[in-house]
């Protein structure tokens, strides 16, 4: 079995490309929109490459944790704050939120090809 990481890397692709673009209001919330596909994507992909390792994890917490375990991602806290930020862009809005958002997002990026790169090692043994 194969795990397909090409969606996820045209995700975070265009998550990038944003982020280096010169910082304003129409590239920041760019940024925040991109994030939140791209995270909706890492989860997922984090929750089959457990599959693939035959463990059953149903909510993103449990996926993030589940992964910490594994050896999937390195730092589990810090993915559930991308999920709380995450959550946070669909519920409310405002400035602050907004900044603090498209950090975290530049943060993720790096985070997210990171696990990229342990699914492909995984899925390659």
């Amino acid at each position: 079995m194969t795990i397909s990481v090409s969606e996820i890397e045209k995700a975070l692709a265009s998550l990038e490309l944003a982020l280096n673009e010169p910082l304003d209001e129409f590239v920041r919330d760019a940024c925040i929109q991109r994030f939140e596909y791209t995270f909706e994507l890492a989860w997922k992909l984090a929750k089959r490459a457990l599959e693939y390792q035959g463990i059953i994890s149903v909510s993103p917490r449990t996926v993030f944790r589940d992964c910490g375990q594994q050896g999937l991602i390195s730092d589990v806290e810090l993915w559930l704050r991308f999920l709380d930020d995450r959550n946070l862009t669909t519920h409310t809005y405002n400035e602050k939120t907004a900044h603090d958002v498209y950090e975290t997002a530049k943060e993720f990026a790096q985070e997210c090809r990171k696990l990229i790169l342990k699914v492909k090692t995984l899925t390659k043994k």
